[in-house]
């Protein structure tokens, strides 16, 4: 009874943003967004819903994804669009602006270059792109330390690293 009255005065005196899940882990340790679906993502007054396809990438309406003429694209927050709607990412007004191409966009919150290159080894077969085009920022390097989905071994040789998932 007193854990549901404590319940009861957080929510009316300290709301919390109820945003919904939406990353998932891969099978190695690789940090993707959900596959299929959406989630509401919510910070202070702001809330956004994303939309999610098959390849773990942000679902943009009218997007119509064939064979060919795709391009995917890799990047971390900025690119995947942080609290900002699918209608308003750049990515989804370059969608618009090029009828004839697909941009992919399978960036996630978090990423550095060892989460791009693990997501290229993969699902770059099953996306099959034309192109790929990989936004960086000045942190991309320094997660990939972080993420610790590759090392360096003794004889200087990049290797996979695989990263136990905390199923907690």
């Amino acid at each position: 009874f007193a854990f549901f009255l404590v319940e009861i005065f957080l929510i009316i005196f300290y709301p919390q943003n109820l945003s919904g899940s939406w990353m998932t882990f891969h099978k190695d340790g690789l940090i993707l967004n959900k596959n299929r679906g959406k989630s509401l993502h919510q910070h202070g007054n702001k809330k956004v819903i994303y939309h999610f396809g098959k390849y773990h990438n942000r679902k943009y309406p009218n997007l119509i994804l064939k064979k060919k003429d795709n391009i995917l694209i890799l990047g971390d927050s900025f690119t995947f669009g942080w609290l900002i709607s699918d209608e308003e990412t750049f990515i989804y007004k370059l969608n618009n602006h090029y009828n004839k191409l697909n941009f992919i966009n399978v960036s996630t919150g978090g990423w550095g270059t060892s989460d791009q290159l693990r997501y290229l080894e993969n699902f770059c077969k099953l996306v099959n792109p034309k192109k790929t085009i990989i936004f960086f920022n000045s942190a991309d390097i320094d997660r990939s330390f972080i993420s610790n989905l590759n090392k360096i071994n003794e004889k200087n040789i990049l290797e996979k690293n695989n990263v136990k998932i905390n199923n907690f």
